[in-house]
């Protein structure tokens, strides 16, 4: 049974929906609001479906939300929690792509069972603008079918027609941008972005005033969910190197912030000097302004090169991008262009700790 929260919230004094917004990481959700504020729309004329447990405080002044219940998951089995999710949310969407007042479509990727639908409606006549949102790194890489378990693809069509979603053949860059329902395509920084060029359109992040005075010999390391992404046999000499690397920095202080959905690597944490874990509940540019450490490092995380924009005061790695690129992402070494670009320090993985 779907716990009750997913449930949409209405706010019946807000004014019709002039906008259905489906996002999926803290990115996006910074990201669209840029875009509404540009578009003139305001939140209690936008109908929100997460597909990521993402919050932020503007989402209650949303006309209609639906959140995402619960963590994703990586199994086929673990897809079945979420089915009561996505049948309240093709209501939801069939409804407001009926409404005569809906101007504006913001979506994440192609080949969701939502942002999907949304592709397909437009083809067959829909009259609303379609925009791709930014995700992150994903819309920087050359990410496409072949980065996705094969099942993901099958299951996803057969769910959509047992709930009522048109279907359109997804193909190409996975956000969408290629598509020719697609008008522009929003992110935060030119560089690098897999879309047609007269589609893109740059909201940048503006760089934030610090809270508290940095501390010299303090890291902090942001995880990520690269680990689940690869062969551990891979995986497990760039964790080694990584923790070495950490080591040889010889930080007074170890600061950890986990990934908001997937767990850690306990292979990288047990290598790992003392450490403390911050607090959940923020995003990387939610802190930004008060990070205590002058030294930030992942692996392929969007918050290096976000963070990088919001403060160009901090020293920001990103660790064996020459291993985890080939294992995890086809050699597509696009990435690297985006991060040498904003700043980020690109540190290779040598050797096999």
């Amino acid at each position: 049974m779907v716990n009750m929260e997913i449930l949409a919230k209405m706010n019946s004094q807000s004014a019709a929906t002039r906008a259905i917004l489906i996002i999926n990481n803290p990115i996006s959700a910074d990201v669209s609001r840029m875009a509404l504020a540009a578009d003139g729309i305001r939140p209690q004329e936008v109908t929100l479906i997460t597909l990521r447990r993402t919050r932020r405080l503007w989402f209650d002044q949303c006309r209609e939300v639906l959140h995402y219940p619960a963590n994703p998951s990586l199994r086929m089995m673990g897809q079945w929690p979420f089915l009561g999710f996505y049948w309240r949310a093709a209501q939801i969407l069939t409804r407001e792509l009926r409404s005569p007042h809906l101007q504006e479509i913001y979506i994440v990727n192609n080949d969701n069972l939502l942002t999907n639908h949304a592709l397909a409606w437009r083809r067959q006549g829909g009259k609303a603008r379609i925009t791709v949102i930014s995700e992150g790194l994903m819309n920087y890489q050359d990410i496409q079918l072949r980065n996705r378990a094969a099942w993901r693809h099958h299951t996803k069509r057969l769910i959509a027609g047992s709930l009522g979603l048109l279907t359109h053949p997804v193909t190409g860059h996975l956000s969408g941008a290629f598509d020719s329902s697609v008008s522009r395509v929003i992110s935060f920084v030119a560089t690098g972005i897999f879309a047609p060029k007269e589609k893109v359109v740059i909201l940048p992040f503006q760089p934030v005033a610090p809270a508290i005075t940095p501390q010299p010999n303090t890291l902090l390391y942001v995880e990520t969910a690269l680990w689940q992404w690869m062969p551990q046999d891979q995986w497990h000499p760039i964790a080694r190197a990584l923790a070495a690397w950490i080591r040889q920095q010889a930080p007074s202080r170890l600061l950890v912030k986990e990934h908001p959905s997937y767990p850690a690597c306990p292979v990288l944490r047990s290598l790992l000097p003392s450490f403390k874990i911050l607090p959940r509940g923020q995003s990387i540019e939610e802190m930004a302004a008060s990070i205590e450490a002058s030294h930030v490092v992942g692996t392929c995380c969007t918050g290096l090169v976000t963070l990088r924009l919001l403060r160009p005061d901090l020293q920001i790695s990103d660790f064996g991008a020459n291993r985890y690129i080939p294992a995890a992402y086809n050699n597509d070494f696009s990435v690297v262009n985006l991060m040498r670009e904003v700043g980020v320090n690109v540190v290779d993985c040598i050797g096999d700790h």
